[in-house]
C-alpha cells in the first residue's frame, strides 16, 4: 500500500514537472500573443477615430442622398458605423497574427480561411451601401420628374424605383460576397424588367401630355392676354392666368384650370 502511494506521488511530481516546463517554455509564445492583441487594440481604436473623422465630413452628402435635412438628428450615424467595421477588421488582423504565434494551426487556417474571405463580403456589403444611396437619389429625381410630367402617383413610382435599385444592389451584393441567388436572381430580373417597361410606358404617356400643355401654354401666351373673355370648348370664361401648363378661367360657376393642350385641340374663340 505504501509502494502505491509513493508511485502515486511519483506519477503527480512527474506530470507537474511536464506541466510547469510546458508553461515556461510556452510562457514567451503566450505574451507575444498578448503584445501583439494589445497593440492590435491600440491601432484599431487609432483607425477608427481616423475613420470616424474622415467619413464625419461626408455626413451632409448622406443626409442629402437619403433625404433628410442636413441639420437632422440622425441616431444611424454612418460615420461611426464605418468606424466601427474598421475597428473590428483590425482587430481580425492581429487576432489571426496571435494566433498564429501561438502555433495554433486549426484556429489559425480557420481564421486565415475567414480574413481570405472579407474582401469579398466588404465588397458585397459596399456595393449594398451604395445601392441604398443611389436609390434615394433616383427616388427624389423620379419623383420630381414626375411631379413635372403631371403624372400622378408620383410618390408611388418613386418607391417603386427606389425598391428595384435596392433589389438590384442586393443581389449585386450577394453575389459578390460569393452566396448563390441564381434562381432570386432570374426572378427578380424579370420582375424588374417588366416595373422598368411600365415606368417607361408611364413616363412616356405623361411626358407627351406634359410636352403638349407646356407647347399649348406657349401658343395661349402669344394670342391671349389676361382679362380677355375666352371660349375654350364647352367653358367660357374671364381670362385669370395662364401657367405653364394650364389656361385658368374665371366662369359663373367659379374658377376653371384646363390643361392648356385644349388651346391647340379645341375651336378658342376670344372677345
Amino acid at each position: 500500500m505504501q509502494q502505491e502511494v509513493m508511485d502515486l506521488q511519483a506519477q503527480l511530481t512527474g506530470m507537474y514537472a511536464q506541466v510547469s516546463q510546458s508553461v515556461v517554455e510556452y510562457a514567451p509564445k503566450i505574451v507575444g500573443a498578448l503584445v501583439i492583441l494589445v497593440i492590435g487594440y491600440f491601432i484599431a481604436l487609432v483607425l477608427k477615430m481616423l475613420t470616424r473623422i474622415i467619413f464625419s465630413r461626408f455626413d451632409p452628402v448622406f443626409k442629402r442622398l437619403m433625404d433628410r435635412p442636413a441639420h437632422s438628428e440622425d441616431t444611424s450615424n454612418y460615420a461611426s458605423l464605418f468606424g466601427k467595421i474598421m475597428f473590428w477588421i483590425v482587430i481580425l488582423f492581429f487576432l489571426t497574427a496571435a494566433v498564429n504565434f501561438l502555433g495554433w494551426k486549426m484556429a489559425s487556417d480557420g481564421m486565415a480561411s475567414l480574413i481570405g474571405y472579407l474582401p469579398n463580403f466588404i465588397s458585397g456589403l459596399l456595393i449594398i451601401f451604395i445601392g441604398f444611396l443611389v436609390s434615394n437619389l433616383l427616388k427624389t429625381a423620379t419623383v420630381q420628374a414626375a411631379q413635372s410630367a403631371n403624372i400622378g402617383q408620383h410618390e408611388t413610382l418613386g418607391q417603386a424605383v427606389r425598391i428595384m435599385v435596392l433589389l438590384t444592389a442586393f443581389i449585386i451584393g450577394v453575389e459578390q460576397a460569393g452566396i448563390d441567388v441564381e434562381f432570386i436572381s432570374t426572378v427578380l430580373t424579370v420582375v424588374i424588367g417588366l416595373s422598368v417597361g411600365g415606368l417607361a410606358l408611364a413616363f412616356g404617356v405623361g411626358g407627351k401630355e406634359a410636352a403638349a400643355n407646356f407647347m399649348g401654354a406657349q401658343h395661349a401666351r402669344k394670342q391671349l392676354k389676361v382679362g380677355d373673355n375666352v371660349h375654350l370648348g364647352e367653358v367660357e370664361g374671364r381670362l385669370a392666368e395662364i401657367t405653364h401648363s394650364s389656361i385658368v378661367l374665371d366662369t359663373t360657376q367659379g374658377r376653371v384650370m384646363i390643361p392648356a393642350r385644349f388651346f391647340d385641340d379645341s375651336i378658342c374663340a376670344s372677345k
